[in-house]
């Protein structure tokens, strides 16, 4: 699977990898959409998981991304139902839950910027 570098988060001096589900740029405007979807059937809280945030969070630092006048980062989640109906099994997709978020929001950034700083392991943040 592909992934793109990012420069500017580093771990021991290592530019983490990233490998979105997909980002859409607009040709025109040059805005951006990153999308993380993920399928559980397990409860979801109103705004979704911690680490899905994290992660939309993360790729919001691809270059594409900062190169983008204007950012959305959405996570979605898909759930799968099973029936059957005269002898047949069927199997459902069907979308549970969708947000969205600006990753440039600066409660967002600050935020994860400092969880960042404290996971990578490296004493001092940046």
């Amino acid at each position: 699977m592909p992934f793109f570098e990012l420069p500017d988060l580093r771990v021991r001096g290592v530019p983490m990898r990233a490998s979105p589900d997909l980002v859409f740029r607009n040709a025109r405007t040059e805005h951006v959409l990153v999308v993380e979807i993920k399928l559980s059937r397990q409860s979801l809280p109103s705004n979704l998981w911690p680490n899905v945030w994290a992660q939309l969070w993360i790729y919001s630092h691809l270059p594409v991304v900062q190169q983008a006048p204007q950012v959305i980062v959405t996570g979605e989640v898909w759930g799968e139902k099973t029936s059957s109906r005269r002898g047949s099994i069927l199997s459902l997709i069907y979308l549970r839950a969708v947000v969205r978020r600006d990753p440039r929001a600066p409660v967002y950034d600050r935020f994860f910027r400092a969880l960042f700083d404290i996971y990578r392991g490296e004493g001092t943040p940046r």
